[in-house]
């Protein structure tokens, strides 16, 4: 019988693209989207001088409604089912306990995001701190009450000033942008908020495009 050759598997070194080729195409996709993000946070930030911005000194009602929602489904519930239903109801407070610290815990962050005069920087911290507020907590039982990224964005929205609610927006664009459409009827934006994120056009029609898609 012949002998058997023996693979003995090696961990290849980190295989990188031929600069020759030219940039991949996702690579393409994910920059233009990180400038697009970077843009419409830029284009925010200068709002801040503006006549216009300083009508809003009082919050938005519709993005503060996922989250004084699941507290009053929260007390309605406790109410209702009494000592049959207070283990469950524990739980899921102490869920809803966990996303408002972890919100809590993450917007403290985010001065330092700020430190650097590096715009790179910046955006990069940023960033990382999108990624820390999206990743947690795991709540399975608030889950089964509400929609915990619109109850997360709220309570960020919440824990912002009327008048500059940057934070809130920097974490969970999508998010705000999708509770206010549900809110107010089923429209992407209304007046109010379009004007206070000024998006531009060329950037309207690249997310309307993008929507379509989905």
């Amino acid at each position: 019988m012949s002998q058997v050759e023996r693979y003995e598997w090696r961990e290849e070194p980190d295989i990188r693209r031929n600069q020759d080729l030219g940039p991949f195409v996702l690579e393409s996709l994910r920059d233009f989207g990180t400038d697009l993000a970077d843009t419409f946070l830029s284009e925010y930030e200068k709002l801040g001088g503006q006549p216009a911005v300083g009508r809003f000194t009082t919050a938005d009602h519709h993005l503060l409604g996922p989250h004084q929602r699941i507290v009053k489904k929260l007390s309605e519930m406790e109410s209702l089912l009494g000592a049959d239903g207070n283990k469950f109801i524990l739980k899921a407070r102490r869920e809803l306990g966990e996303i408002e610290n972890h919100v809590d815990e993450v917007k403290s962050e985010w001065p330092q995001a700020f430190v650097s005069r590096r715009k790179d920087m910046q955006n990069q911290a940023i960033a990382d701190l999108r990624r820390k507020f999206v990743s947690g907590p795991d709540v399975p039982h608030l889950s089964l009450l509400g929609d915990i990224p619109a109850i997360r964005a709220s309570y960020a929205y919440k824990q912002c000033r009327a008048n500059k609610p940057t934070f809130a927006f920097s974490m969970a664009f999508e998010d705000i942008c999708r509770i206010k459409a549900q809110e107010s009827g089923g429209t992407v934006l209304d007046r109010e908020l379009a004007e206070l994120m000024t998006i531009p056009k060329t950037a309207v029609r690249t997310l309307s495009a993008l929507r379509a898609l989905t």
